[in-house]
C-alpha cells in the first residue's frame, strides 16, 4: 500500500558544487544571525522592517522561522 521512504542525510557529494556553495553559504548566513535579530538589523538594516516586527512581538520562534526562510530562500527556490 503505502512505500516507507527511509530519510537520510543530505549528501553534498552528489549535489552539485554551485548547490553546495548556496547551502553552506545559506547555513552560515542562518547561524550567525539565528535568535539575534538586533545583529541581523545592525548588519542588514534592509531587513529591519521585516525583523523588528518580531522584535516588537517578543517573538524569537517566529523570528528563527522567518530567517531559515530568508536564508534557504535561493536553495529552496532553485535560483
Amino acid at each position: 500500500m503505502w512505500e516507507r521512504v527511509m530519510l537520510q542525510p543530505l549528501d553534498l557529494e552528489e549535489i552539485g558544487w554551485i548547490i553546495r556553495e548556496h547551502i553552506k553559504s545559506a547555513c552560515e548566513f542562518y547561524l550567525r544571525y539565528k535568535d539575534k535579530p538586533h545583529l541581523l538589523i545592525r548588519e542588514y538594516p534592509k531587513y529591519e522592517k521585516q525583523a523588528r516586527k518580531f522584535l516588537d512581538e517578543d517573538d524569537i520562534e517566529g523570528y528563527n522561522d522567518w530567517l531559515f526562510r530568508l536564508a534557504f530562500k535561493e536553495v529552496l527556490d532553485g535560483e
